[in-house]
């Protein structure tokens, strides 16, 4: 059963590459520590970043003004132009060349982030088109260059998300209101045939295929390949000729290859070649001689190379039971891979599109020994014309590069008595430049002509023990921001915000001066607990004390002027754990709990706010209520909550039409008996759900499920799974912000999928429901026996659930559709234990775990990448653990807490683009 994993540990990631996606947000409390790294990036192809005479601009960082942008001739780098002067950082990134020039995203204080341009020099870099007057971001990405006079842009403006045509004198024409939702350094994310541009894009509907011609009336999705706001995720895509190959996932089919001609009749499946909701994954798409060459494996067979008019598929096989990688790249005439013939290992291979004529360079490893390699780069040197690629070495796993100039003698390692695990990003000046790690463990710019004495470090750009001891990050509605409280020395724990990147990870405000504590110490309560903070909109509802005023409902834009106390709704500086809880937003306005009264028989009260201080007030509420139990529950356009009074006991009660007092719903256990609401979650048609599926224990019979409409008629329990007082759950928990070993459920389509207990003997499995009595059960017993597979932290694209469960005694990510038939192990992620696990818009998983490798541990650390290529990165040093915690999807990227061991407890971040270079996936 470990063998799968075995094999995918030869592609993971040493400590050098994990530099190359995951980055320290900020070392908030900083101490004496070892060499700076500058971490240069920006390389995804050789032109990307290019100005017309060879020249490449990328962002650096450096100790003195922080990450902006710079410039390398393959021979020398300087910086360009300090942006955000001083110490801050400008950020800049997604480059792309257009119009001899090179446009960019870059931050300022003043500005935000907006779309910026630069030929090079100090005086041609300025701000090109600011989409959003003032401080407000429009977090401007351009995509690709449509024609000499059209730079397609994606930008936020004051109306919402939309797709822009830019002209070279900076004139923005928005062309349609819609999201790119592609992530940035992805291969192939945009793909130009004839007059069109084709990318992904969401225009409320899930990310679907889009095209444009550049006009208003030729922007238009291609079609809803996943009805309703469910993402068929369309990536990768390649123009031949006239026609356009991308991939994209239906919950039928899975990911398989798709083509369009630029119509929505015209744009289909090549093929369903995984049979079933599997899927064929195809990667490694690529032009060649007009037709499409691509890597998919099928119902029967491994990954093997294949070839495709949209209408003919031919199977590139060199012998029987040929496998290969994921990527591709043209060299020359053919195209190149990595390929296994069962005998020589996993070597350099190349083809010309024909079985005949595909081949083995050169068996780098001898025997049965592999070189595996990987982020492959065509360049012209002075030289002549290489190949680079990383080459692991089977035998000790060390990553080396190598070159190769197509032919056995001239295929080599360049380094081979030390490591390399870095991947080249472009060439420039007849050489290859790359971003790399040496010894020390500092990340700079390295630059190679083919030749082991042409290969070395181009220059140092750069030259922390102590931890902010940072809690959960609480992401915006749009998680586009993060909210988090951390510690420093001189200001103690106060509120900080991150957009996921260097420059947008900054503190908020010093709430209480000094060393005071802003953010309530007891457990950071104000974010580790998630009813003590919630979300209005893009803005931060939490719990927070200036220092005279004790806790109580403050609220933040993430700006220090956006920060206001909402109200005092308990005079004096009262103490900890005495203020408001249970934050939940409805529509313009949220709701939250507050004590009023020192007195303990005056328990908390109801607050609607609609995030101003004159806006908010307290409800009234009827006479005979004791109290109210939160949590809130969001379901058919309401808020529910448990609500307590002496005449019916424990119910369910929710906001009135109005949205100005709560009422009831009804008396479920008859008289004084109660109905103990242990949370519930949206669930049948619609964007917020028609119904609540809410878990409740009464009297008779333990936990169990009940639906609701909202009304007395609509509300009625569902099978008594575990008849008796076991009841088949204890709770049903789906905010994505709790503690991540208890949320246990979570919506796809118009069901939810729940972890439940049918025999009512504590043996947990994957179960799920409708609403209906029918719909409502065990999906399967993964465990059968005594003990359960308890499954935990399920996450979904809106068609599947992925989650972490025990099978066969191992614990491993599993995924289901709902269906029997559809529901299988993730055997890339068996060997590792998974906890705390987030899904990204771009397909990928991102999970903390412990992997055990042999009589060696890797640790406890971070494990990402694509169901099926799960990648794991060595944050801390040797066999420490960096212990990654609160994984929480902000925007495309991950963000999450780790301890490196140079740095303390830090925010990190995970971005999935900066493992791809150009060509390879």
């Amino acid at each position: 059963m470990r063998c799968s994993l075995f094999a995918m540990l030869g592609l993971l990631l040493a400590d050098a590459v994990g530099a190359q996606v995951i980055e320290r947000l900020a070392d908030i409390e900083t101490g004496a520590g070892p060499q700076m790294s500058s971490f240069p990036a920006g390389f995804f192809n050789a032109d990307s970043a290019a100005l017309g005479d060879g020249r490449v601009l990328f962002p650096a960082s450096h100790p003195e003004s922080g990450r902006e942008l710079w410039l390398s001739t393959g021979s020398s780098a300087v910086m360009v132009e300090d942006i955000e002067p001083g110490l801050p950082s400008s950020n800049p990134d997604r480059l792309v060349a257009f119009d001899g020039r090179v446009w960019f995203r870059a931050s300022t204080a003043d500005r935000g982030a907006e779309l910026w341009v630069s030929d090079g020099s100090p005086s041609g870099t300025r701000l090109a088109v600011e989409f959003v007057a003032g401080m407000d971001s429009s977090f401007a990405e351009p995509l690709v260059v449509l024609s000499a006079s059209q730079l397609l842009v994606a930008a936020r403006d004051t109306i919402g998300d939309a797709i822009y045509v830019v002209t070279p004198g900076g004139v923005a024409t928005r062309l349609a209101s819609a999201r790119y939702c592609a992530l940035a350094g992805l291969p192939n994310r945009t793909a130009v045939a004839g007059s069109l541009v084709f990318f992904p894009a969401s225009a409320g509907n899930g990310c679907e295929p889009f095209v444009s011609d550049g006009t208003v009336t030729g922007t238009f999705a291609l079609g809803d390949l996943v009805s309703g706001s469910g993402n068929s995720n369309p990536q990768r895509f390649v123009a031949v000729g006239a026609q356009v190959f991308f991939t994209a996932t239906t919950p039928a089919t899975g990911r398989e290859l798709w083509v369009s001609d630029g119509t929505a009749i015209g744009t289909r499946p090549v093929a369903d070649f995984a049979t079933g909701s599997t899927g064929a994954d195809p990667t490694g798409l690529v032009e060649h001689n007009g037709r499409l060459l691509f890597i998919a494996r099928d119902t029967t067979t491994a990954r093997r190379l294949r070839s495709t008019d949209a209408n003919v598929i031919d199977n590139i096989e060199p012998m029987a039971g040929f496998t290969t990688g994921n990527e591709t790249v043209r060299f020359g005439t053919e195209v190149c891979f990595a390929g296994n013939d069962g005998s020589s290992g996993t070597e350099l291979w190349c083809s010309d599109g024909s079985g005949g004529g595909t081949r083995r360079v050169r068996d780098l490893f001898a025997g049965s020994g592999s070189s595996s390699p990987t982020g492959f780069l065509a360049a012209t040197t002075a030289l002549g014309a290489r190949l680079f690629y990383i080459s692991t070495n089977s035998a000790d796993s060390i990553s080396r590069l190598a070159v190769s100039d197509g032919s056995v003698g001239g295929t080599f390692v360049l380094n081979p008595t030390g490591g390399f695990s870095s991947i080249f990003f472009a060439a420039v000046g007849g050489q290859a430049l790359a971003r790399h790690s040496d010894a020390t463990g500092d990340t700079e710019l390295w630059r190679s002509d083919g030749s082991a004495l042409g290969t070395g470090r181009l220059t140092d750009i750069g030259s922390a023990p102590g931890s902010s001891m940072l809690s959960r990050i609480v992401p915006s509605a749009s998680r586009q921001v993060g909210y988090f409280s951390a510690f420093q020395t001189t200001t103690g724990y106060e509120l900080w915000r991150t957009d996921g990147s260097v420059a947008g990870t900054r503190a908020i405000i010093d709430l209480a001066p000094g060393a005071g504590n802003g953010v309530p110490v007891d457990g950071l309560a104000s974010f580790n607990d998630p009813a003590r903070s919630g979300v209005l909109g893009e803005r931060l509802l939490f719990v927070g004390t200036d220092g005279s005023s004790g806790e109580e409902p403050w609220i933040t834009d993430g700006s220090m002027l956006g920060t206001v106390r909402l109200a005092e709704t308990l005079a004096g500086n009262n103490g900890l754990s005495t203020g408001p809880e249970h934050f939940a937003a409805l529509g313009d306005s949220a709701y939250f709990l507050a004590r009023t009264s020192t007195s303990t028989s005056f328990l908390k009260r109801v607050f609607r706010t609609d995030g101003t201080a004159a806006g908010t007030v307290e409800l009234g509420i009827p006479a005979d209520v004791t109290r109210f139990i939160g949590p809130w529950i969001a379901a058919n356009g309401t808020l529910f909550i448990a609500g307590v009074r002496a005449s019916d006991g424990e119910e369910l009660w929710r906001i009135n039409a109005a949205g100005d007092g709560l009422e009831p719903v009804t008396d479920l256990a008859a008289g004084t008996a109660s109905t103990s609401l242990r949370g519930g979650i949206a669930v049948g048609e619609g964007v917020t759900g028609n119904l609540l599926l809410f878990a409740a224990a009464q009297q008779t019979r333990g936990v169990e499920l009940f639906v609701s409409d909202g009304s007395a008629a609509g509300t009625l329990p569902l099978p008594d799974l575990a008849p008796g007082f076991n009841g088949s759950l204890s709770e049903l928990l789906a905010d994505p912000q709790a503690n991540p070993r208890s949320r246990n459920t979570v919506r796809f389509g118009a069901r939810v999928f729940y972890a439940c207990d049918p025999d009512g003997q504590g043996r947990l499995e994957p179960c799920t429901s409708d609403g209906t009595a029918a719909g409502t059960g065990r999906l399967l017993d993964f465990e059968p026996g005594a003990v359960g597979s308890s499954p935990i932290e399920p996450v979904s694209d809106g068609a599947r659930v992925w989650f972490i469960a025990t099978q066969g005694g191992e614990r491993a990510v599993h995924v289901t559709d709902g269906s029997i038939a559809g529901t299988a192990s993730l055997n890339e992620t068996r060997g590792i234990t998974p906890e705390s696990m987030a899904l990204l818009p771009n397909g990928e998983l991102v999970m903390s775990g412990n992997l055990i490798l042999g009589a060696s541990e890797f640790g406890r650390e971070l494990f990402a990448g694509e169901p099926g290529a799960i990648r794991g990165f060595n944050l801390a040093a040797s066999e420490l653990s960096s212990n990654p915690g609160n994984v929480v999807r902000i925007g495309d990227f991950a963000v999450f807490r780790a301890n490196t061991g140079a740095a303390g407890n830090e925010p990190h971040v995970y971005r999935p683009e900066r493992i791809f270079a150009g060509g390879y996936e």
